[in-house]
């Protein structure tokens, strides 16, 4: 490994780059399954339709577990949002993105549903709660739209050529885009803050809107939003939302 070609460095991962290649080379509190669902979740999102870095492979570096895939030249949204000192300017472009994303069907990726289901009966809540909430996850509308599980601007990368190509497929599933919809309001406002959250909401709304589909509000949205706000970590209270959920129907 040359350290004067890394990428990204984590507490539990490290990417860098090997010529034209990227290895992402995961640490000892990543499963073997857990890596190769990402690899897979990536191919999956290549064959769909999205522009992402191909796959070229998953093998062991040093021991640790390691995607090969091909290096893109460029940098996220989020750098460039921080080279620009504001994160607006990019929020339309992530917004149109992330629309993007969600209008590819992805029939081989795990049920979001599912995949909640299993976050919330491992979330150590009191049973009381954890029945609650899986019974108004079971009422959740079904879908076949992929997911990316973690919209935010750091996972998308704009080439020298304004291209963008997006990445960081590990929670990718298949359903209702309302669920990454709500995921990609909560990680703006974990990270950019509440104006910066709404601004997002409001522009993936016209992003997918392009064939005329209603945003209803709906009281099924608050409890998609807790779950999601669960699953993501630190609570956020879903009241300050103006008590509304995107549901794409």
């Amino acid at each position: 490994m040359n350290p004067d070609r890394i990428i990204a460095l984590r507490s539990t991962l490290t990417v860098f780059r090997d010529c034209d290649r990227c290895l992402k080379v995961f640490g000892a509190e990543h499963t073997q399954s857990s890596v190769l669902r990402e690899a897979f979740n990536a191919a999956s999102a290549a064959e769909a339709g999205v522009c992402t870095p191909r796959v070229l492979g998953v093998t062991e570096l040093d021991g640790m577990p390691t995607i090969v895939s091909e290096f893109v030249k460029g940098k996220t949204l989020a750098a460039i949002a921080s080279e620009q000192g504001s994160v607006h300017g990019c929020l339309e472009r992530f917004a149109r993105e992330h629309a993007l994303v969600n209008s590819f069907a992805a029939p081989m990726l795990r049920s979001e549903k599912d995949a909640a289901a299993e976050g919330i009966l491992r979330s150590g809540l009191p049973q009381g709660q954890i029945a609650v909430l899986l019974a108004q996850n079971a009422a959740f509308p079904e879908g076949d739209r992929l997911l990316h599980g973690t919209p935010e601007m750091s996972n998308i990368i704009i080439d020298n050529g304004g291209g963008a190509h997006v990445v960081g497929w590990s929670r990718a599933v298949k359903g209702c885009p309302a669920a990454d919809v709500a995921r990609g309001y909560i990680l703006a406002r974990r990270i950019y803050g509440t104006a910066a959250a709404e601004e997002y909401m409001e522009l993936r709304c016209r992003a997918g809107d392009q064939f005329h589909i209603h945003f209803r509000f709906s009281a099924a949205g608050h409890t998609l939003y807790q779950v999601i706000a669960i699953l993501s970590g630190p609570k956020i209270s879903i009241y300050g939302i103006h008590h509304r959920l995107l549901l794409l129907v």
